[in-house]
């Protein structure tokens, strides 16, 4: 028989793992990222009120030692990339990133993807995060740096830690790479620090590739971004018009509150169920037909297969054509798509390695 102290010890943690487990899956259930371990401002309100200090991460318990890396990993550049090599095999290799980018709010910033699609280049054999964990930035940013370090990093049962050597942390950014260093190692915990990767006299960011994207230089955001700029999303539903003009077309929404390329005709790969094909893809209003609302819209070389309305493709976009145009006629505009066609079967063809998907 157990005595009265073990048989209370015995029923309470019963009853902790049965909470935890429950809250994991009503979480898991709730957000959009259910394959991924987050947490929400809800769970981390409620645990805080009850136990007076921030237990934001406490339900994370996947056994494990982990890798870890730490940024807002937007568009996850060759920069991005490194650090994530840099994690070695030897744990979980997890990103620590932000349910929202610490620059949102303010003026003129746009994301270059929604998190979504970072988590999807991400977790892609060719970056090949295992993990990816989604934090409030609100929530943390208002901590001291110990407190961030103590009650956020450790809980995760660290191996290392990887960031760039300017990664600041805390309160007003005061925490740097040397008080990190300095608290890591005080239990055992390694950390790896990278300088900045450059292509030519230029630093690789985020802020680059957009500013590519935005003159038309997909090649050059290409180099930066270690593969194409890329459109991923269900197709749909268009006017048809395309196919009246000899050239059937797939129309994609662009990503919301992210910057967009520079509006015109490219040279694009187009990844479907059935394959990879060469494409035409205009990104803009398209003022003849005045369309109005700017999207993709995209005519895949030699596709015979099924319908694709309502079906997710991916469009990558290769080269700059031209700019879009208003054209006096559709048989003008049908006879432009005809030279825009033969402009891209000259052009050279993309490695695949290029192509995310």
């Amino acid at each position: 028989m157990f005595s009265q102290p073990l048989l209370f010890s015995f029923i309470v943690l019963t009853a902790k793992h049965i909470y935890t487990s429950y809250i994991n899956e009503k979480l898991l259930d709730r957000t959009a990222y259910k394959k991924y371990n987050i947490y929400d401002n809800e769970y981390r309100a409620s645990e805080t009120r009850r136990s007076g200090r921030n237990n934001a991460l406490s339900f994370i318990e996947t056994p494990g030692e982990r890798n870890i890396t730490i940024g807002n990993f937007d568009g996850v550049h060759i920069g991005h990339r490194r650090l994530i090599a840099l994690l070695g095999d030897d744990a979980r290799r997890t990103v620590f990133t932000f349910t929202h980018h610490t620059r949102e709010g303010t003026p003129d910033f746009a994301r270059l993807y929604p998190p979504e699609i970072n988590d999807m280049i991400l977790r892609s054999p060719a970056v090949g995060a295992e993990e990816i964990i989604r934090a409030d930035f609100a929530s943390l940013c208002a901590m001291e740096p110990e407190t961030f370090v103590n009650e956020v990093l450790f809980p995760l049962s660290l191996r290392s830690v990887v960031c760039g050597n300017d990664f600041r942390f805390g309160k007003g950014a005061v925490g740097d790479t040397k008080l990190l260093g300095a608290l890591l190692g005080a239990r055992g915990v390694r950390l790896v620090t990278v300088g900045c990767v450059s292509l030519g006299c230029e630093p690789v960011s985020t802020t680059a590739i957009k500013k590519e994207l935005s003159l038309g230089n997909p090649a050059n955001a290409a180099k930066m971004l270690g593969c194409c700029y890329f459109i991923h999303s269900k197709v749909n539903a268009g006017n048809r018009l395309g196919r009246r003009l000899n050239a059937a077309t797939v129309n994609q929404s662009l990503y919301s509150g992210c910057q967009e390329p520079r509006y015109g005709v490219y040279a694009s790969v187009c990844t479907t169920d059935s394959g990879t094909y060469r494409s035409v893809t205009n990104v803009g209003v398209r003022p003849t037909v005045g369309a109005g609302v700017p999207n993709a819209e995209t005519h895949i070389l030699g596709y015979a297969g099924d319908e694709l309305y309502g079906k997710e493709i991916t469009v990558s976009l290769t080269d700059y054509i031209r700019p879009e145009k208003r054209f006096a006629s559709l048989e003008e505009l049908a006879r432009q798509i005809e030279k825009d066609k033969q402009t891209v079967l000259q052009l050279p063809v993309h490695k695949k390695d290029t192509i995310i998907f």
